[in-house]
């Protein structure tokens, strides 16, 4: 461990009274640590095998210095990923909100993680992208603007302001919007 990890903070994952789920969650975001110290884009990708298969979970742990084009690729293969073989998969990166793919995304949840990066403030589609992308395990390009944002403006969930000309619906460069209380 003290190979793998600056400092001795690893020893607390050992310490008395740790069960072994909390021990894997406190290596795992370590080890995020550390591998963002070397590189500034890490999400981490568990592989849980279906309960009565029996089998060992794990983690793959993907960091690049390349967003558009390490992280993109990455994110577009995890969600390729057949959940349907008998084994789960999910984003695990921020313990508080692991997100399990499955055959199609929850786009609510996309919504709630906007909602509440952003609250009601204004911001830039820009601005959204680069926060599906680098912040979320959804990805930037098919999980945001059809799927998420059109359906929250058609809710009134969402106020948009578009240049002259753009219809609603569509999110080109310089739409800026925000959520609605």
């Amino acid at each position: 461990m003290a190979n793998v990890f600056t400092g001795d903070r690893w020893r607390a994952a050992f310490a008395e009274g740790v069960d072994f789920e909390k021990r894997k969650r406190m290596l795992l975001d370590l080890f995020i640590g550390e591998m963002r110290k070397r590189v500034p884009y890490v999400r981490s990708f568990e592989i849980t095998p279906a309960h009565e298969a029996g089998g060992n979970t794990y983690h793959l742990v993907f960091g690049t210095a390349n967003a558009d084009q390490g992280l993109r690729k990455m994110k577009d293969a995890m969600w390729q990923v057949d959940p349907s073989g008998g084994q789960g998969f999910r984003d695990s990166t921020v313990a508080d909100h692991p997100v399990l793919f499955s055959q199609s995304p929850d786009f609510d949840e996309l919504e709630r993680m906007l909602r509440e990066n952003f609250d009601e403030a204004w911001f830039s589609i820009e601005e959204a992208e680069v926060f599906t992308l680098l912040e979320t395990p959804f990805r930037d390009n098919g999980h945001l603007k059809t799927p998420t944002l059109k359906p929250a403006e058609k809710r009134g969930a969402l106020e948009v302001r578009r240049r002259t000309g753009q219809r609603a619906g569509t999110f080109s460069a310089g739409t800026s919007m925000r959520f609605k209380s």
